[in-house]
């Protein structure tokens, strides 16, 4: 799914997105890609400081929509992304787990985030 949607928009001023249970617009799982709106600029900015040179998943706080547990991880290349952030979240369901994908410092920087909708 993540592939499909890349394929559409998957340049660096994009972010593909996946909201969790309770913050869909619909009753199952869907991507959005959307260009930037204002704030996309800084948070890649903060997501490529905390996670380009990291050598695996990064704790991170997206400073906004109240979110919980959040972490993020920059892979080389482009990674099975429900299963890279599934085994993150120690094989659990992804029920409650927001996932964003970003493309920046040549890497593929993917952010998951707990209840909340970024």
């Amino acid at each position: 799914l993540f592939g499909v949607a890349r394929s559409r928009c998957g340049d660096p001023g994009c972010v593909l997105m996946t909201n969790p249970v309770g913050h869909r617009t619909q009753d199952q799982l869907h991507i959005h890609f959307r260009r930037f709106n204002k704030m996309g600029p800084s948070m890649k900015a903060r997501l490529e400081d905390a996670t380009c040179n990291a050598g695996g998943w990064v704790p991170f706080s997206p400073k906004c929509c109240g979110c919980g547990h959040s972490k993020a991880r920059a892979f080389r290349g482009y990674p099975s992304i429900f299963s890279e952030v599934a085994s993150a979240f120690g094989g659990h369901s992804l029920a409650s787990v927001g996932i964003s994908v970003w493309f920046g410092c040549g890497k593929t920087i993917v952010l998951a985030t707990t209840h909340c909708s970024i």
